[in-house]
C-alpha cells in the first residue's frame, strides 16, 4: 500500500477532524481489505487535491480493468477509447445497470481523489474497482452492451527472465503493461 501527500499547512478542511474519527473506527474494526482501502481512499479524497491519493496494488490486482475509457463532453458521457469491439469512441453511455451516469458518478464521488469535481468525472472510468465486475452500458439509442470483466483475464501470461550472461546480462519478457503485477513480476525475476 502506498500513500501519497503533500505539505498541507494552512488547509482548511471543515469537519476533517470528524472525518478522521470516522475513518478511524472503520479502519481499524475491518477485516477486509478492500473495505479497509475504501474507507482509506474516501478519507483521502476529502482533502480534494489530485496529489494526494491512497494507493493499494492488490485493490488494483483484484479488479479486472474496463478495456474503455469514457468521459464527461457536451452534457453526455461520451466514450472516448474503447478496446472492446461493441463499445466505440463516440458512443454515448446513458446508463449503467439501470443507473444514469451521473448519479453513478455521485454514488461513487466521494472515493476519487481530485481537486475538483470536473476532474473527479474524468477519473470514473480509470478507476476499475468502483465499478463492478460485470455489468452493462445503455447507449444513447437504447442499445446495450454487457460488460464482464472476468472475461479480460489474460491467462497464461507472466513475466518471465533468464540470465544470459550470469551476473551481466538478463532478458526479462513483460508481455504487457496494463496490469501492475507485470512489473512486479519483472522486479522479482
Amino acid at each position: 500500500m502506498q500513500g501519497y501527500f503533500f505539505s498541507a499547512n494552512g488547509l482548511q478542511t471543515p469537519g476533517l477532524d470528524v472525518s478522521y474519527k470516522t475513518y478511524l473506527r472503520t479502519a481499524l474494526t475491518s477485516d477486509d481489505r478492500r473495505q479497509f482501502d475504501l474507507a482509506t481512499i474516501e478519507f483521502v479524497s476529502q482533502l480534494h487535491d489530485g496529489h494526494t491519493f491512497f494507493w493499494d496494488t492488490w485493490l488494483d490486482q483484484s479488479s479486472q480493468p474496463l478495456r474503455f475509457y469514457a468521459a464527461p463532453l457536451g452534457g453526455y458521457w461520451v466514450v472516448q477509447s474503447s478496446f472492446l469491439p461493441s463499445l466505440k469512441a463516440g458512443d454515448i453511455i446513458a446508463s449503467i445497470d439501470d443507473t444514469p451516469v451521473e448519479e453513478f458518478f455521485q454514488q461513487r464521488q466521494r472515493y476519487i481523489s481530485a481537486s475538483s469535481t470536473a476532474a473527479q468525472r474524468h477519473s470514473l472510468f480509470l478507476l476499475p474497482y468502483l465499478s463492478p465486475e460485470q455489468f452493462t452500458l445503455t447507449l444513447d439509442g437504447n442499445r446495450n452492451v454487457r460488460i464482464d470483466r472476468e472475461k479480460f483475464k489474460e491467462p497464461g501470461q507472466k513475466t518471465d527472465g533468464r540470465w544470459l550472461k550470469p551476473g551481466l546480462t538478463a532478458y526479462v519478457r513483460i508481455p504487457a503493461f496494463n496490469q501492475p503485477w507485470f512489473e512486479q513480476s519483472a522486479l522479482d525475476s
